[in-house]
């Protein structure tokens, strides 16, 4: 295989150039990916392509992340609808009194669930969206901030899924020795420029001292007369409304399963993989007891949670191609 020199490029400003004019993620990044085996393989780049999927999905990497995050879907597709994430704010809408404030308290929810970002940003807008609306809050402006803590976070965090990856990958690559990964990892938190930057600039924001612009100031006035969805945002995966099947959902219908959720990945040393499916069992029964969902109900939630993470599931994988 020859040296591209700067074609290596073509790849990368193919995803960027779609992704801004398409604003659509998959689909630009297989046009990346199909850009980068012509390069490698010319014309006949389809059996490269072909043979690199089906190594990606054969890879240990992408099982655990299909599990993971599909889990993750199940867990929080079962707490909306029974009525937990709404119950949850139901309860923080008391306490919060102004914008700034739901923004506030959306960045310290993200500070605090540091276990996994995916978790992070499902967790974090699912149960403040409702609270951001009242405020007239643009969906746009809930997401930077879901997305500019949920990240950042785990990657300064040295208990998060994130730094067991990152350690294990310093001692596969000889960075680090066997054993010293993580002391390694967080030997370089101090140094992860964006992760601070990222989380530290989200107050700011907030608080108004940067003004919004272009695309977000037009949300932001979107959002100021009322309309806090995006337009035609059907294919974004943006219900109008939660259909909640609980009745009388209770704040202890989302803590409760997120505490034995964290609590099982701590105490199996941020292992995410074991720590979801035990939440998920544990809800499962949970719910079925309590009489807040029964077990077929529970188990198709399940189902179509995992059906919900398809999506960025599917960008992840192309990533990794």
């Amino acid at each position: 295989m020859t040296h591209q020199g700067l074609l290596c490029l073509i790849p990368t400003i193919v995803v960027l150039v779609l992704s801004v004019l398409s604003r659509r993620t998959f689909e630009s990044l297989v046009a990346s990916c199909v850009a980068g085996f012509i390069l490698l393989d010319g014309w006949g780049f389809f059996g490269g392509l072909t043979s690199a999927m089906t190594k990606v999905m054969q890879d240990p990497t992408i099982g655990w992340i299909i599990i993971v995050c599909g889990s993750f879907g199940s867990l929080i597709h079962m707490l909306v609808k029974a009525g937990g994430a709404q119950a949850f704010g139901n309860y923080v809408i008391r306490f919060v009194k102004s914008r700034r404030s739901a923004l506030i308290t959306t960045w310290l929810m993200g500070l605090v669930i540091f276990i996994d970002d995916y978790l992070n940003a499902l967790v974090v807008g699912s149960s403040m969206k409702k609270v951001t609306d009242k405020f007239h809050v643009s969906r746009e402006m809930l997401a930077y901030v879901v997305d500019s803590t949920a990240a950042p976070v785990c990657v300064l965090v040295p208990l998060s899924t994130w730094a067991v990856y990152v350690a294990g990958l310093l001692e596969s690559t000889g960075v680090a020795a066997k054993g010293e990964g993580l002391q390694a990892y967080i030997q370089t938190i101090p140094y992860i420029a964006y992760g601070w930057t990222a989380v530290l600039l989200v107050p700011i924001v907030a608080f108004g001292w940067i003004p919004t612009l272009g695309a977000m100031r037009s949300a932001e006035r979107r959002a100021g007369a009322g309309q806090t969805i995006p337009p035609h945002s059907e294919g974004m995966g943006i219900p109008e409304h939660d259909n909640i099947t609980n009745p009388y959902p209770r704040l202890v219908h989302f803590a409760l399963p997120l505490a034995v959720l964290l609590g099982a990945t701590i105490a199996l040393k941020a292992d995410a993989l074991k720590g979801v499916l035990i939440a998920v069992v544990f809800t499962v029964v949970y719910f079925h007891l309590a009489k807040v969902a029964n077990w077929k109900k529970s188990v198709d939630d399940v189902f179509d949670g995992f059906k919900t993470m398809l999506y960025p599931l599917r960008s992840s994988s192309c990533r990794l191609y």
